[in-house]
């Protein structure tokens, strides 16, 4: 379960394009395509490098004008697939001190629908 201290960042094997206007992520170690509606898009575009959930969710919240605690609720899901498909990579303040630390997770598919936030 990701958490507000965690650090977020994106996974190594994504090529990444944009294509209409819409943000395409080609996972080159699964041959997978994945694809956000415009929510998923802002978000997976803000973690351009390693970011703290927190910094996420302050920036978010400014931007959409909402509460940083309903902002968290309504993409905490979403970060979480994210990570479950290996688009993302978390740490926890523990982990980010030891090298060796990883997470797995067993992938599937998933539904990549994420509250649409609105300024």
């Amino acid at each position: 379960m990701i958490k507000i201290q965690d650090t977020l960042e994106r996974s190594s094997n994504l090529h990444v394009a944009n294509v209409a206007g819409m943000t395409i992520i080609l996972d080159s170690s699964k041959i997978n395509i994945l694809g956000f509606n415009e929510t998923g898009d802002y978000i997976f575009n803000y973690i351009n490098e390693p970011v703290k959930v927190e910094k996420l969710v302050n920036h978010l919240s400014d931007v959409f004008s909402i509460d940083n605690k309903q902002c968290f609720t309504d993409i905490r899901t979403f970060l979480e697939k994210m990570v479950v498909e290996k688009v993302l990579k978390i740490s926890t303040v523990e982990e980010s001190k030891d090298p060796r630390s990883a997470i797995s997770f067993d992938t599937r598919y998933l539904d990549w629908e994420v509250p649409v936030l609105t300024k």
